[in-house]
């Protein structure tokens, strides 16, 4: 959960949240066992390493932490999934850059679509490969004056993904801290999930309700998902 401030991952999975990524502040190095212990259990085998617990601990963090973090993370685990904040800190654009795939959502009002527009001019001035930015609409079936062909449009970018408007499913999920995939694995949304999973990961977007954890392949390696 790299929104250092107000990070809200381990109240969603109702996570403990004892521990957190300012555990490396005075660490020179991370070894893997310290990170498995700092790690919080999710569901189904998913790590979380979680945001600081207050956001004026967020200043501790640094680029270099960032950097530790993720070198460790890219070692240990098959799957990095890293949920950024809004502003576009230097350890963000440092992540972003890095990453294999960029997920920028949007929705069907006029700000996120502004927002969206702002963020993939950022991804161009980065010499951010096109091809690895996914373009997700949120709340899709949601009524307005916009849809997927005029967000296109004005965006310039494809639509790769669109999950649908689920209040009840959503609301119910957060307040239970369990991920609608699990408690609602035949619901609409669920369904746009493992799909945009599926986009990102060929293979790997079977419904985790069914037993099998979102991305894990054999025993040989145990393939785990961070993050959400």
């Amino acid at each position: 959960d790299l929104d250092l401030q107000f990070g809200d991952i381990g109240v969603m999975l109702n996570l403990d949240h004892s521990r957190s990524i300012t555990d490396v502040v005075d660490s020179e190095s991370l070894e893997p066992e310290m990170l498995n212990e700092i790690m919080a259990h999710g569901p189904n085998e998913v790590r979380v390493l979680l945001a600081p617990i207050s956001p004026e601990l967020a200043d501790l963090i640094t680029s270099d932490h960032v950097r530790m973090v993720m070198a460790e993370l890219r070692k240990t685990f098959d799957y990095v999934i890293v949920d950024t904040s809004c502003h576009l800190a230097d350890f963000n654009l440092e992540v972003i850059e890095s990453a294999q795939h960029i997920l920028v959502v949007t929705a069907l009002t006029i700000p996120a679509i502004k927002d969206a527009k702002l963020a993939l001019k950022v991804l161009e001035s980065l010499t951010v490969d096109p091809s690895s930015v996914l373009l997700v609409v949120d709340r899709s079936d949601s009524h307005s004056d916009f849809n997927k062909d005029s967000i296109e449009q004005n965006l310039r970018h494809s639509v790769g993904a669109q999950i649908p408007y689920d209040p009840r499913v959503v609301g119910d999920s957060i307040n239970r801290g369990i991920p609608f995939v699990i408690s609602s694995p035949e619901s609409d949304i669920s369904r746009s999930i493992r799909e945009l999973a599926g986009a990102l990961v060929p293979g790997g977007g079977q419904p985790v309700g069914a037993g099998v954890a979102a991305g894990k392949a054999d025993d040989k390696r145990k393939r785990r998902i961070f993050g959400r």
